[in-house]
């Protein structure tokens, strides 16, 4: 019973982000990395990337939205969160195998049987549900028993701990993506099961949010709001670029193989935003933080997608990885911020994680459609191979233009409240 656990020490922190950082290789390979699978080892087309990160986008909002409910009703039947982890970790193991089970059989996605490809499509959509299902309920034992300094210090450490997986998950990626796409997926089999072994260590249920000696000041609650609406059009952004990488790797010349790694110049960035704002809480309770996050988001997807535009590869690969650079520092402060006063006002219950991560499937969601808007469009007003010359700008016009028009917006709303509400920091 959860009062039970009033008593109880948290959940220890390197259990937690052991299990972070083994799962979130898995997410980075399948959900995000995923793309370089397809483009590379399988041939898909970036419209057909569009369309698989758009149903990435959905079923996630499905699983993340899904979580308060289905915790709830697993627990009236006696399956502790803990019990679920361990159903999760079961299940997404599972289901990496799958591909490779089919291509074993003879109808791997490599040679474009309508198996194997509903195989890989089943196993992509199925794994991203039940990440929807995951992350909220590890999010609760990250914060749970924790606030303050506390809580700042370790969710700072967990944002660099998930983020940093994708390194490895990328590493892993290179030398398998062009030849071996279903090896690939299969390894992280291995690794979920792996994660079970740490799951003892987790309490039955998330220990109960810390009380701090006074409330979180009441501009907690409007930063909150703020971050929470930079959250979908930070994620809108981030999966118009993600499904494409790829292609406008490949347009600057760069070889399969090196195509992940360059996949790290917006990752990288963030992790370093990450472990800064993990250690300086000079953020917190401040307006600009929310401001600046948003305009580097805006800013840096700019210059990454226009780059073609300059020209040759040396002048335009190096825009491009700056502009991934940007975005990720911006990414990374608009998260931390969105993650730590959820986790702050809702008393870190599954159900804060839960809307955190909707927010993220909304984004997931809103990108990929932008970018078949823009492909169709593209064609549309172009026909023939000049089409790809004039995607670049209409991608721009419309994910760019929206999410600069959003972003001003917020900035003008959190100037707004900024003003009746002076900042409020009890850290120092």
């Amino acid at each position: 019973m959860r009062h039970a656990n009033a008593q109880l020490s948290p959940t220890p922190e390197w259990a937690v982000q052991s299990f972070t950082f083994a799962n979130s290789i898995g997410t980075a390979l399948v959900t995000n990395g995923v793309y370089f699978i397809t483009d590379t080892g399988l041939h898909f087309s970036r419209t057909a990337n569009f369309w698989l990160a758009a149903m990435i986008g959905i079923t996630y909002i499905i699983g993340a939205g899904f979580t308060p409910r289905l915790a709830r009703a697993l627990r009236a039947r006696g399956l502790s969160s803990r019990g679920l982890l361990i159903l999760v970790m079961v299940l997404l193991g599972s289901l990496c195998t799958l591909p490779l089970l089919a291509s074993r059989l003879g109808h791997g996605a490599e040679t474009r049987s309508a198996i194997g490809l509903a195989v890989l499509w089943f196993t992509v959509l199925g794994y991203n549900t039940l990440t929807g299902v995951l992350w909220p309920t590890v999010e609760s034992y990250v914060s749970g028993g924790r606030s303050g300094d506390t809580l700042r210090t370790v969710m700072g450490r967990w944002n660099v701990c998930w983020s940093a997986a994708a390194v490895p998950a990328n590493l892993a990626l290179a030398p398998l993506v062009e030849k071996h796409p279903n090896e690939a997926i299969a390894i992280m089999a291995a690794v979920h099961a792996a994660a079970l072994f740490l799951l003892p260590r987790f309490t039955a249920e998330p220990v109960p949010h810390v009380e701090s000696r006074e409330p979180h000041p009441a501009v907690y609650e409007r930063l909150l709001l703020a971050f929470r609406l930079l959250m979908p059009m930070g994620y809108m952004v981030l999966t118009t670029l993600t499904p494409m990488l790829s292609v406008m790797f490949r347009e600057q010349g760069v070889s399969a193989s090196w195509g992940p790694i360059l996949g790290l110049s917006w990752v990288l960035p963030r992790i370093a935003t990450f472990a800064l704002l993990a250690v300086w809480g000079g953020w917190h309770g401040r307006w600009w933080a929310a401001i600046v996050g948003g305009l580097m988001i805006v800013s840096g997807f700019g210059v990454a997608v226009l780059a073609p535009l300059a020209g040759t590869p040396s002048i335009s690969l190096p825009l491009l990885v700056l502009g991934l650079a940007v975005f990720g520092s911006g990414m990374g402060l608009v998260y931390s911020g969105a993650i730590y006063y959820a986790m702050e006002v809702h008393a870190s219950d599954v159900e804060g994680g839960g809307i955190h991560e909707t927010l993220v499937g909304i984004g997931y969601t809103l990108g990929p459609a932008a970018g078949l808007v823009a492909t169709w469009a593209s064609l549309g007003v172009w026909h023939g191979r000049d089409s790809e010359t004039v995607f670049g700008p209409i991608l721009f016009s419309i994910v760019g233009v929206a999410a600069a028009i959003f972003t001003l917006w917020v900035v003008h709303r959190v100037t707004h409240l900024s003003k009746d509400h002076p900042p409020e920091d009890r850290h120092g």
